[in-house]
């Protein structure tokens, strides 16, 4: 068996392909309201259309959607925030994110008025139980709640997109957008 050697690394004489990052659409303020309405009631059924159920996780949904559309975080940031990152007063959350390695960043990010009513329905049939390492959004009911995870999340906002007639759903890498950094639902700056 003969071998060789190069002089050089051949890969290194290989041109990089331009990677295009996919261009995230933003929400506008009507697909914004359809959004928040189809939180209320289930699909219609098959065989009598003028029939929706109203649905009990109406609170958590609603106060979902406009946390992330008020503060820009991501889905995972969403999932993985608890009752002690939270702050109704002052209207913002300590958010625990993506960092180098193990390590994620912090940062504060605020919501507005109506987002911080939402949270806090959202937050009423288990205030009296809650503990500061506990999930602000949790799946299941009062006998087992569970921390939401982002596969649910995903599934949650494609459906509730589907009955809105919202096409753009992608909360998994980056988080639901507002149609302009200046436009969240109180009309605040939000990023």
């Amino acid at each position: 068996m003969d071998e060789e050697f190069a002089a050089e690394n051949l890969l290194r004489s290989i041109e990089k392909p331009q990677a295009n990052p996919p261009v995230i659409e933003p929400f506008t303020k009507e697909e914004i309201a359809a959004s928040l309405k189809a939180c209320d009631r289930s699909r219609t059924w098959k065989s009598r259309q003028d029939l929706a159920n109203s649905r009990p996780t109406a609170d958590r949904d609603r106060a979902i959607i406009l946390t992330l559309l008020d503060t820009g975080i991501r889905a995972s940031e969403l999932c993985g925030l608890l009752f002690r990152d939270l702050n109704l007063d002052a209207n913002r959350i300590m958010v625990r994110g993506k960092g180098p390695g193990r390590q994620s960043k912090e940062r504060v990010a605020y919501f507005g008025k109506r987002t911080g009513q939402a949270i806090w329905k959202n937050l009423l049939p288990r205030l009296e139980d809650i503990q500061d390492e506990d999930p602000v959004f949790v799946v299941g009911d009062q006998q087992g709640w569970r921390p939401m995870s982002r596969h649910v999340l995903w599934r949650l906002l494609k459906r509730i997109g589907e009955r809105a007639g919202v096409e753009k759903v992608h909360p998994i890498d980056s988080g639901i957008r507002s149609p302009s950094p200046t436009f969240g639902t109180e009309g605040t700056y939000s990023r």
